[in-house]
C-alpha cells in the first residue's frame, strides 16, 4: 500500500471549507516562518495546531534533532504512514531532471495519480514540507526567478496559482565543494551566514546580501566595474548553479573553483558604498555648520534653540533634523531627505550631488540665522555686529558676531569710508566691491583665529 495514511477530515479532501482553507494557510505561514521552533511556535490549540499534529508532528516531517534543534526532514522508510514512497518518487523526479526545472504542477500530478492518490487539500502542505526538508538541494523558482527564501508571500501566491512555481535539484562535485566552503566562510565574514555549504545555500546567501542593500546602493554607478557587475548579476539571479559556476566566474574572469578570492572585495564594496556616502555627506554637513562629524551634542543644543526662532519653515525643518542628528544612519537619511525632498528609496546619484549643495546652502542659512539672533539683547551704548560669509554649494563658511563700544563708532566709520574709497579707486563696483570686502573679511577672521 503506497497511498499515504493521513487522518484529517479538514484537509484530506479535494474541496475544503472556508475554515479549513484558513487553518491550512495559517499552518503554511508557520512552516516557512517558524520551522526551527517547537510546534512551529503555535501557542494553544487553534485549528492549525491540529493540522500540525496530524500532518507534520505525528508523521515525523517536523521533529527535534539530537542537538535539540527543530527542523523539517524527509519521512523514514518505516514511518508507518506510507509517506516514504511518494516522497521518494518526488526526489527521483526532481533529482534526475538534467536540464531545466520541474513544475510543481508535475509533482502534484505525480502524487495525485495511482498508487498515491493524494487529495488536493494535502498537496500544498506536503509540497512546502518537501521544499523545506530539502532546502539545501532544492531550489525554488517563481515565474522563472530564483527565490532565495520561502516566505508567507510565496505561500499565498502558490495557493493562488501553483503553475508559477517550479523546482530544480542543485548538487556539486568535490572541487566545487571546497570552493563553496570557502565562499560560505567569506559570506559569514560579511554578516550573511549560510545554513550549509551547498550551492543552494551559498547562492541564497549571496542573493540575500544583494537584496539587503538600500535601494540607492542597488542603483548607484559610483562603485567599481567589478562590484557593479557582481551586484547586477546577483539582483537578476535566476539559477543557483549558473550564478555560482558560470555568471560570477565570467564577470570576475576567474575559474569557478577560485572565485572566492575575487568575489570578497566586490561584495564588501557593495556593502560599504551606502554608509560611505552618508559619512561623506555628514562630514560636509559638520564642516558647513561648524560642528563635529557623527554625534554632536553641542550642535543639537544649537539646533534646539534655532528650530523655534527663524520663522522659515524649511530652515526650521533643517534645525529640527539637526536636533536628532546623533551619527546614526537614520538621522543622516532624514537630513538628506529634507535636502532633496525625496525618501531614501528614491535617491539617485544626481540626488546625492544635489543634496550636498542643498545641505551647504541650508547650513549657510543656519549659521546666518544664528548670527542674526545672537545680536539681540546686547548692552545699551554698544553697537552689535554679526557677519556670515560663505558661498552656496561650498562648505567654507565664516561667521562672527562682536560688539563695538560707543566711543569707537567714529573711528570705525572713518576707517570704513577709507576702505570704500580705496576699493572704488581700484575700479570695483556693486557685487565685485562686496565680494572683495567678503574676501577681506574672511582673511581677517581666519587670521585672527590662527593667532588665537
Amino acid at each position: 500500500m503506497e497511498a499515504p495514511k493521513v487522518w484529517s477530515e479538514l484537509v484530506n479532501r479535494d474541496a475544503l471549507s472556508a475554515n479549513s482553507v484558513k487553518a491550512r494557510r495559517d499552518l503554511l505561514h508557520r512552516m516557512v516562518s517558524n520551522g526551527f521552533e517547537e510546534n512551529l511556535g503555535i501557542e494553544g490549540f487553534p485549528a492549525e495546531r491540529g493540522l500540525y499534529e496530524t500532518l507534520l508532528s505525528s508523521t515525523g516531517l517536523h521533529h527535534k534533532d539530537q542537538d535539540g534543534s527543530w527542523r523539517f526532514c524527509p519521512p523514514k522508510k518505516s514511518d508507518g504512514r506510507s509517506l516514504y514512497p511518494l516522497w521518494n518518487a518526488a526526489l527521483k523526479m526532481v533529482s534526475t531532471r538534467i536540464a531545466g526545472t520541474i513544475a510543481i504542477k508535475e509533482l502534484h500530478a505525480l502524487w495525485a495519480a495511482p498508487p498515491y492518490g493524494v487529495k488536493n487539500g494535502l498537496m500544498p502542505v506536503l509540497t512546502v514540507a518537501f521544499m523545506l526538508a530539502h532546502a539545501d538541494k532544492v531550489a525554488v523558482y517563481r515565474d522563472g526567478i530564483f527565490e532565495p527564501r520561502l516566505t508567507d508571500v510565496d505561500v499565498d501566491e502558490m495557493l493562488q496559482d501553483v503553475s508559477r512555481f517550479s523546482l530544480r535539484w542543485v548538487d556539486e562535485d568535490a572541487d566545487r565543494r571546497l570552493a563553496l566552503r570557502a565562499m560560505s566562510v567569506m559570506l559569514a565574514g560579511c554578516g550573511f551566514s549560510t545554513a550549509s555549504d551547498t550551492p543552494l545555500e551559498v547562492a541564497r546567501a549571496l542573493v540575500a546580501l544583494a537584496f539587503s542593500l538600500p535601494m540607492w546602493a542597488r542603483r548607484t554607478q559610483r562603485i567599481s566595474p567589478e562590484a557593479r557587475a557582481v551586484r547586477d548579476i546577483l539582483l537578476k539571479a535566476s539559477d543557483p548553479h549558473r550564478l555560482l559556476f558560470i555568471d560570477l566566474p565570467e564577470a570576475l574572469a576567474a575559474v569557478p573553483t577560485d572565485i572566492c578570492d575575487r568575489l570578497e572585495a566586490p561584495l564588501k564594496e557593495m556593502l560599504a558604498v551606502y554608509p560611505e556616502m552618508l559619512r561623506k555627506v555628514d562630514n560636509r554637513l559638520a564642516d558647513a555648520v561648524d560642528g563635529k562629524a557623527g554625534d554632536d551634542p553641542e550642535l543639537r543644543a544649537r539646533a534646539e534653540y534655532m528650530a523655534k526662532v527663524t520663522g522659515d519653515l524649511r530652515l526650521e525643518g533643517f534645525a529640527a533634523r539637526l536636533r536628532k542628528r546623533d551619527g546614526s544612519t537614520k538621522s543622516i537619511e532624514g537630513i538628506l531627505s529634507l535636502a532633496v525632498n525625496k525618501p531614501p528609496r528614491d535617491w539617485t546619484d544626481l540626488d546625492v550631488d544635489a543634496a550636498l549643495v542643498a545641505v551647504a546652502d541650508l547650513s549657510l542659512a543656519f549659521r546666518k540665522a544664528e548670527a542674526l539672533v545672537s545680536v539681540k539683547g546686547r548692552q545699551p551704548g554698544r553697537e552689535s555686529f554679526a557677519i556670515v560669509i560663505g558661498a552656496g554649494g561650498s562648505s567654507s563658511v565664516v561667521a562672527k558676531d562682536f560688539e563695538v563700544a560707543g566711543r569707537d563708532r567714529q573711528a570705525v566709520s572713518g576707517a570704513a569710508e577709507k576702505v570704500i574709497e580705496l576699493l572704488k579707486s581700484s575700479g570695483l563696483e556693486g557685487d565685485l566691491l562686496l565680494a572683495a570686502l567678503a574676501q577681506a573679511g574672511t582673511a581677517l577672521v581666519e587670521a585672527e583665529a590662527g593667532h588665537a
